[in-house]
């Protein structure tokens, strides 16, 4: 009987000739390196007469959403599709153009999705600070999906300063 050595427990399972390991106790939690196409970064494109170009999803807008996507691999991603998705139905959202065909990119390059690719109204209704649940999801040539979340909420319209000048010759008035 072993009583001092720390010992391992780990699930096995017999697949054919192959041993693997599903999981082990004590084996240290190891996020692997992302890999395919991801979201890079994006931009909140709500210029008027669909919105005030406050650059905050608000409520009663239509949006764009202005995407740059990564290729994370060391090989190209060929014919590479986007799509703009809800993670779960909202009533306040409705998709209006949701797919953008990008064609290959090399490894570690990145693409711009285009101006207008993914759009978005959201209701009047919607209330300030609302979670939108929209994400790209990404595939390629080998039909493997990647999802990344936006992370938007509805904001308050920003209100800001104009500078006018007002020239008036105001001759004999007191102010």
């Amino acid at each position: 009987m072993i009583t001092d050595m720390k010992l391992r427990k780990c699930a096995w399972l017999l697949a054919g000739a192959a041993l693997l390991i599903l999981a082990c106790s004590d084996a240290p939690l190891v996020n692997p390196p992302a890999t395919g196409v991801h979201m890079m970064r994006f931009a909140v494109d709500d210029q008027p007469p669909m919105g005030n170009g406050d650059s905050i999803v608000n409520p009663g807008e239509t949006v764009s959403l202005r995407t740059w996507v990564r290729n994370l691999d060391s090989s190209v991603a060929e014919n590479v599709v986007c799509y703009l998705r809800l993670s779960y139905a909202d009533p306040n959202v409705t998709l209006l153009d949701t797919v953008v065909s990008l064609g290959d990119i090399g490894p570690l390059d990145s693409a711009y999705v285009g101006d207008s690719a993914f759009r978005f109204s959201l209701a009047a209704s919607c209330s300030t600070g609302h979670a939108l649940p929209l994400e790209l999801v990404s595939y390629d040539e080998t039909d493997s999906a990647r999802h990344d979340r936006y992370g938007l909420r509805v904001g308050v319209a920003a209100l800001r300063a104009v500078p006018r000048v007002v020239l008036a010759e105001m001759v004999g008035q007191l102010f």
